[in-house]
């Protein structure tokens, strides 16, 4: 007979490591706590380092900006002279004007641009010529002076690939800058105020120049004549709300509130395409930044401190057709 072997199994316990403390699962958690604590030492930075201006515009750029609508980082500080600075383009404005009033490649044919060009402007440091600054030293700039803004303003329309969406004029009011939508590019969202980054970071760029000046602001909102589908809001709600929107950003900006004179809303009254009423060029916002003398007749025409003379005597030089004094 076969002889039958026992077979015997041996188990034994699980060694256990006192060392392991748990194992890794702590590294995770202490990785978490320090990412948190930076986060949050970041943002206690942020509120001491900046005004609520600047707050405010760090608030809008996060609220706005999208890496896919192929925007530079808002937060690249290569080009800003200041440690802290999340205005987008503001630096922009003053290397454009370094570039344009030195070379004398303003782009602008008038004569008056010529005479600026031979007078020699500069933007800053020694030698001859009429610096930047001086430009703003008037409190309120005349038609000469603001030419030179359009001029400025025109160029950096180009570097930033914008001139289509932005048209500058001279006005005997003052000087009048469009932003309005074309066939690639929309300002607000179809039917809403909410407005796109591209045209948010222009208005970033141009409040600084705002602040400078003590010339009077009037923003205007316009549409096109397609009626807006609603009953209790149309174009005219829709187009003020746009201008009131206009007005928010520039003020993130830095452009002093006490600049703004009004905020209008004219719906589709005042056609830049009067061909096409439904063209893209109709859906705009326009500033216009007052001269003195536009500014005092703005303001005069809401003066509740007229006298009643004043005002009897406009009412009778009114009916024999004569030009009123005062």
């Amino acid at each position: 007979m076969r002889t039958q072997q026992t077979v015997v199994i041996k188990r034994g316990g699980r060694r256990r490591n006192d060392d392991s403390g748990g194992g890794g699962a702590w590294k995770v958690a202490f990785a978490d706590f320090t990412m948190a604590m930076m986060a949050l030492f970041l943002i206690l930075w942020i509120l001491s380092a900046s005004t609520q201006q600047e707050r405010e515009v760090v608030s809008s750029t996060l609220r706005n900006y999208s890496i896919f609508d192929g925007q530079p980082n808002p937060f690249e500080l290569g080009n800003s002279p200041h440690p802290f600075d999340l205005e987008g383009y503001p630096s922009l404005i003053q290397g454009v004007a370094s570039e344009i009033l030195t070379s004398g490649n303003h782009g602008v044919g008038t004569s008056l641009h010529n005479q600026q060009r031979q007078d020699g402007l500069k933007m800053s440091g020694t030698g001859d010529g009429t610096s930047l600054d001086s430009i703003f030293e008037s409190p309120f700039p005349d038609l000469a002076t603001l030419q030179v803004m359009a001029d400025v303003m025109e160029e950096m329309g180009r570097q930033l690939g914008a001139m289509d969406n932005l048209a500058i004029d001279l006005v005997p009011q003052g000087l009048r800058i469009r932003l309005q939508d074309n066939d690639n590019r929309q300002m607000f969202e179809r039917g809403g105020a909410a407005m796109h980054p591209f045209f948010e970071d222009m208005l970033l760029a141009l409040a600084p120049v705002f602040g400078r000046i003590n010339n009077g602001l009037v923003i205007s909102g316009h549409t096109d004549t397609v009626p807006y589908q609603g009953r209790q809001y149309g174009n005219w709600e829709l187009s003020g709300d746009r201008a009131l929107s206009a007005r928010r950003v520039l003020m993130a900006g830095g452009a002093p509130a006490d600049r703004f004179l009004q905020v209008v809303a004219m719906s589709d009254r005042t056609l830049a395409n009067p061909d096409d009423p439904t063209a893209s060029a109709n859906r705009r916002i326009e500033i216009l930044v007052l001269t003195e003398q536009a500014q005092a007749e703005l303001m005069g025409l809401f003066d509740a401190s007229q006298s009643d003379s004043e005002i009897n005597q406009a009412r009778e030089q009114a009916r024999q057709n004569q030009p009123v004094t005062r």
